[in-house]
């Protein structure tokens, strides 16, 4: 085979590597784009929601967000509560009328990030890390979906669970969280992270990295 043909196989190659390559990037672009649209952000102001006051880490909130086992959990927790829901408000906006925008779009070329969400307290039975003085604690979650969950469906009064509190800086919520663990009977259960253990197995898990 001659150096003419071997370069010319080396520039065919090249170039079916840079097709599949753009194809790629086309898939995860409009991948994003229709994760993105479900909570009326652009993409390009997503990766800024946490800048913009988030009640929850930007990451969860948009379904971006990567299982992590409790240990790893607990290391990035600031505080762990094993708590009760008590009330789940009726969805509001981060507006000054508490009202949905009238124009979305608008909203975000002035720099603000609109976002639905439910104010949730809980009552607190035991903290597992970092004791607060506080035994009622405030957290908002975003209404919408995260890895394709409707999350809000898991905020039902009376429901038990534990909680990896994250402390939020300059916002009118102190709270928010990591994650969720649902106690259903022995057993407590995170969509986020994906697990489901026996409840004292968790907090065995927890009280052994919180120290």
């Amino acid at each position: 085979m001659s150096l003419r043909t071997l370069s010319l196989n080396t520039k065919l190659r090249t170039i079916l590597l840079l097709g599949c390559a753009l194809i790629l990037g086309t898939i995860l672009t409009t991948l994003y784009t229709k994760e993105s649209s479900k909570t009326g952000i652009s993409p390009e102001t997503m990766n800024n929601v946490e800048s913009a006051q988030n009640p929850l880490d930007a990451q969860q909130a948009h379904g971006y967000v990567l299982p992590q086992t409790p240990a790893q959990r607990t290391l990035q927790a600031h505080s762990i509560i094993v708590g009760t829901i008590e009330t789940v408000s009726q969805v509001q906006w981060n507006t000054p009328d508490g009202h949905a925008p009238k124009s979305m779009q608008e909203e975000t070329r002035q720099g603000k990030i609109p976002y639905a969400f439910r104010t949730v307290t809980l009552s607190v039975a035991r903290y597992l890390k970092n004791p607060q003085p506080e035994f009622t604690i405030t957290i908002q979650q975003l209404e919408g979906l995260a890895e394709g969950m409707d999350v809000t469906s898991d905020l039902v009064p009376g429901r038990r669970v534990v909680l990896f509190l994250s402390k939020k800086q300059q916002t009118a919520v102190k709270w928010g969280y990591y994650t969720m663990y649902i106690i259903e009977g022995d057993t407590a259960t995170s969509k986020f992270d994906r697990q489901a253990l026996p409840v004292t197995e968790l907090i065995s898990n927890i009280e052994q990295h919180a120290k």
